[in-house]
């Protein structure tokens, strides 16, 4: 029994804590009538006092637009560096709309409207409204500012409008004209310390080609590296001729007459082999073709036979001897043109190894003449389009 009575306390609490919106709907029914008066009351004095308001004291609004951006020239100028310079000299920022607009709006500018019509500049101020339209997509960058201005007086505020688009326009004209003539101050500053700069360049590379001995280092490097790489194929084919030359002499030395390519005199082996040489090997082509014949129709032990054996025994050991020395005379004369090659090689490398550092240097004058010659060039292009 004792918990049946505090769960029922428990609930007559929660329902007193709970909104009755039933009483409320029933409250607002019963008083439907005092509400709607109530209404059309505060409704109708309100259409009264616009109406008032409308008649006895209307305002009239004044609106026009003001291009702060050029639309056929961007941003970025043509595209050159006298852009650079141009709006380097003339200060050509482009300042936050905000920011403009604030000044646009200030006693500086707008002081010579309210004084001329008789009001104060703050007065002015709250009448002005300056905002970018909503159909330029660009409000960072807007081109255009649409200027509102309101006002009891429909004549008196369309002489302010129109004055103080004239000021606009005036305080536009001027600011450009003062900054045409900072940037011309300007570049004229500038242009005798890049002349001085240009020239001293112009000293240093005259005195880097004296030094050194070079017109131009790149170029030389170009050619030093196919001198190089001329040498080093000639080395390779001397040492490859030379290979040659030790195996034909290795077959000498067995009693290998060397036969062929004899009448091939290469310009890299050195090998000299003399007209009576070669009639000599040609006599002894001749009379093994002979013994050849002779071997194949008489016998071995014939007179004939035996003749052509004793003059081959005769002519060969000359014929080796002959080669013997021309091989080896071939291949000390490889050896120093291998020699000799190696040697050049290595004085045109030692030149080469100097030239990386010659070139940084050179390109380092070059880069910043260039560089002092087109900034120069852009700053008088720019001072002929101020």
């Amino acid at each position: 029994m004792d918990s049946n009575i505090k769960i029922s306390d428990k609930s007559e609490i929660i329902d007193t804590n709970q909104i009755n919106f039933n009483e409320i709907l029933d409250t607002l029914k019963r008083r439907k009538k005092i509400i709607f008066l109530t209404s059309s009351i505060v409704f109708a004095l309100t259409i009264i006092n616009l109406a008032y308001k409308r008649f006895t004291n209307p305002q009239y609004l004044g609106t026009f637009s003001m291009m702060i951006s050029d639309p056929i020239v961007n941003k970025g100028g043509d595209g050159s560096g006298s852009g650079f310079f141009k709006d380097l000299a003339i200060n050509n920022t482009y300042s936050d709309i905000p920011t403009l607009i604030q000044y646009l709006r200030s006693e500086k500018v707008i002081s010579s409207t309210a004084k001329s019509n008789n009001i104060s500049p703050i007065s002015l101020r709250n009448k002005i409204n300056i905002y970018v339209p909503k159909n330029d997509s660009t409000a960072f960058f807007a081109r255009i500012l649409q200027v509102d201005v309101i006002g009891p007086d429909k004549v008196k505020l369309s002489k302010i409008v129109q004055e103080l688009s004239n000021d606009y326009i005036n305080i536009a004209s001027e600011t450009k004209k003062e900054k045409l003539t900072e940037g011309i101050k300007f570049l004229n500053k500038e242009r005798p310390s890049l002349e001085k700069r240009a020239n001293k360049l112009q000293d240093n590379l005259e005195e880097f080609r004296l030094k050194n001995k070079l017109i131009n280092p790149i170029n030389e490097a170009e050619q030093l590296k196919s001198r190089i790489d001329n040498i080093k194929s000639r080395i390779l084919l001397l040492k490859s001729e030379n290979i040659r030359l030790v195996f034909i002499k290795d077959n000498l030395l067995n009693g290998i007459l060397f036969t062929q390519g004899i009448n091939d005199k290469s310009e890299n082996s050195g090998l000299d082999i003399t007209g009576a040489e070669q009639l000599l090997l040609q006599e002894i082509l001749d009379v093994k073709s002979a013994l050849a014949k002779a071997q194949s129709t008489y016998k071995k032990t014939s007179s004939v036979v035996l003749n052509l054996k004793e003059k081959l025994n005769q002519l060969e050991p000359i014929l080796l001897e002959n080669q013997m020395s021309a091989v080896n005379a071939a291949i000390i004369v490889n050896k120093g043109k291998i020699k000799s090659s190696q040697n050049e090689l290595f004085e045109l490398e030692k030149q080469f190894s100097d030239l990386p550092r010659l070139i940084n240097n050179y390109s380092k004058i070059i880069s910043n003449q260039k560089l002092i010659e087109s900034n120069l060039e852009y700053l008088l292009s720019a001072r002929e389009k101020l």
